[in-house]
C-alpha cells in the first residue's frame, strides 16, 4: 500500500522559479503591510487600494488590488498567512501553469468583491473589502478538493482534505457576517468548485481560438527535498495509523 500523505509544510523552496505568481503575491502583500506600518503616507495609500462598496464605481481597479491590502494585521497572522498561502497556492500554480493560475485567482477575487458589494449595497450598508483572504480561498479549495480523501497534518492534528475545505468555508463565512458571508462563500469557495469540475469547457473553447496555453515547466529533481519528503510521509503515517485513521491508496483516490 502507497502511502498518500501531505503536511502544511512550506511547501517548495520559496523562489520566484518555483511558483511565480504566487512569489510575488505574497512579496508585494509583505511590502505593502511593513511599509504601511512604518509610514503613514504608505497606510493612506493602502486604503485607496482596497474596496469599499460605496464607491466601488470610482475606483474598479480595487477590484484587483484589494487582496495586497492587509494593512493592520498581526505579524503572526501575517506569516500564517503566507505559509499557508505559499503551500497551497505554489502547488496548485504548478499545476495549472503560471497563466491560469493568475487569471483564476484575480478573477475569484474581482468577482467576489462585486459580490459582497452587491450585497452590501441590497443591505444598505457600507463595507470595507481587503486582505488576502479571497484569494486564499480560492487557492485552499482548489487544493482541498483535489485532496478531498488525501491525509493532512493540521499542525499536529490528522485530518483530510475535505476537513481544510470546511474549514476555510466556515473561516470565510463567519468574516465577512451571517449574511454577506454567503455572498462571500458563493464567490470565495463556489466560483473556484465551479472552475475546477467545470473550466476544462472553457480550456477546450481556448484551445480551439488557437491560445493553447503551455504546460507547466516540470520541477527539477531535489534529491535532499525527495529523502526529507519520504522521512516525514513516514512519520505522518505512522501518526495516522496510531490514530486510528484510514490511510487512502492511491487507488482508491482515482484521478481527479
Amino acid at each position: 500500500m502507497a502511502y498518500q500523505t501531505s503536511t502544511i509544510s512550506f511547501g517548495p523552496r520559496f523562489a520566484p522559479r518555483s511558483a511565480p505568481f504566487t512569489f510575488w503575491f505574497i512579496v508585494a502583500s509583505v511590502a505593502l503591510w511593513f511599509f504601511a506600518f512604518l509610514a503613514p503616507p504608505v497606510a493612506a495609500l493602502a486604503s485607496s487600494l482596497a474596496v469599499h462598496s460605496e464607491a466601488l464605481a470610482q475606483r474598479p481597479w480595487a477590484l484587483l488590488t484589494y487582496p495586497l491590502v492587509n494593512v493592520g494585521m498581526q505579524p503572526f497572522f501575517m506569516l500564517m498567512m503566507g505559509f499557508v498561502l505559499w503551500w497551497a497556492g505554489s502547488d496548485v500554480e504548478r499545476w495549472w501553469g503560471t497563466t491560469i493560475h493568475a487569471v483564476f485567482v484575480l478573477t475569484v477575487c474581482a468577482v467576489t468583491a462585486v459580490l459582497i458589494s452587491l450585497g452590501a449595497s441590497a443591505l444598505g450598508a457600507a463595507v470595507p473589502i481587503a486582505g488576502a483572504g479571497i484569494a486564499l480561498s480560492a487557492v485552499l479549495t482548489i487544493w482541498s478538493l483535489r485532496n478531498l480523501r488525501t491525509p493532512i497534518m493540521l499542525l499536529i492534528v490528522p485530518a483530510y482534505g475535505w476537513v481544510l475545505l470546511v474549514l476555510e468555508i466556515l473561516s470565510l463565512w463567519y468574516g465577512f457576517g451571517p449574511v454577506l458571508g454567503l455572498f462571500a462563500v458563493a464567490g470565495g469557495v463556489g466560483l473556484p468548485a465551479a472552475y475546477f469540475y467545470f473550466g476544462h469547457h472553457l480550456h477546450r473553447i481556448f484551445q480551439k481560438t488557437g491560445g493553447k496555453p503551455k504546460p507547466p515547466k516540470p520541477p527539477k529533481p531535489n534529491r535532499r527535498a525527495e529523502a526529507e519528503r519520504q522521512s516525514r510521509e513516514k512519520r505522518v503515517a505512522d501518526i495516522f495509523e496510531r490514530s486510528g485513521l484510514r490511510v487512502v491508496d492511491e487507488d482508491d483516490r482515482g484521478k481527479r
